[in-house]
């Protein structure tokens, strides 16, 4: 799994990959943390996906797995937030772009979330 947890004093967020249950990790990290922790999200992924995470959030590394939130990292942060409060519609459409995503199929993805092309680089 991989996982969103932020440290709101500092404002970071550590982005992280757990062969065990998300909410046993939250505590393992919660037990070395003098700031509260609050889980943010969580999907499936390997690590190999948590390595993707850290090179495209790389510009926003403070330690390690610990980023500073700021700029599309900040929007995926507050994205995760909103998840549970998001129409029905919503989720799906961008559940639908990620899986375009996944699929390296980009023109896809950005013509579900109605991205002119123009703004799209899909090479």
């Amino acid at each position: 799994m991989i996982y969103f947890i932020a440290d709101m004093e500092i404002p970071a967020v550590k982005i992280g990959y757990t062969a065990q249950p998300v909410a046993q990790r939250l505590f393992q990290l919660q037990a070395a943390s003098p700031h509260k922790l609050a889980l943010l999200a969580a999907f499936p992924g390997e690590k190999s996906d948590e390595r993707k995470l850290h090179a495209a959030y790389a510009q926003y590394r403070i330690h390690r797995e610990w980023f500073r939130m700021e700029g599309l990292l900040a929007e995926v942060v507050a994205l995760a937030e909103a998840w549970p409060r998001l129409p029905r519609e919503t989720i799906d459409k961008i559940s639908s772009a990620v899986a375009a995503f996944q699929a390296g199929d980009v023109a896809g993805c950005c013509r579900i979330l109605e991205i002119p092309s123009e703004k799209c680089n899909a090479d």
